[in-house]
């Protein structure tokens, strides 16, 4: 979790190559954008819905304290209500690349049915070891 005003100010990575080591170590990202438009341009709301967005996770903007504290308890209601989906890939001798995932959800027809999907859009698959 993150809580910025998303500005860069001093990194030794750009966005995507930071995105892409938070992605090599299978992190989610949550991000909650604060920040003084009187100071600066206040909240850069498109780099951290970027990265929240490529890492699983979701972007808040709190506009008072209220604000605030409901999203962290999205963001722990999330955590405690998480699932873990996995597959073994069939050629698991290729090359290590990324690899993109689309996850849909089924009969959503139900007036009362309205979930929401939050994933990372794909992984970095790495080879196993071999076995002993």
């Amino acid at each position: 979790m993150i809580v910025t005003d998303g500005e860069d100010t001093s990194s030794r990575a750009n966005l995507d190559e930071a995105i892409d080591i938070t992605l090599h170590s299978d992190t989610v990202v949550y991000a909650i954008g604060v920040g003084d438009s009187s100071i600066a341009d206040g909240v850069n709301k498109a780099t951290l819905s970027k990265i929240a967005l490529r890492t699983g996770g979701q972007f808040f903007s709190p506009r008072k304290n209220e604000d605030l504290t409901d999203a962290f308890e999205r963001i722990a209601n999330e955590l405690r209500n998480e699932y873990l989906l996995s597959y073994v890939p069939l050629n698991r001798n290729a090359e290590p690349s990324y690899r993109r995932l689309r996850l849909e959800i089924g009969d959503t027809k139900s007036p009362k049915y309205h979930p929401r999907l939050f994933y990372r859009p794909g992984y970095y698959f790495r080879q196993q070891a071999a076995k002993p």
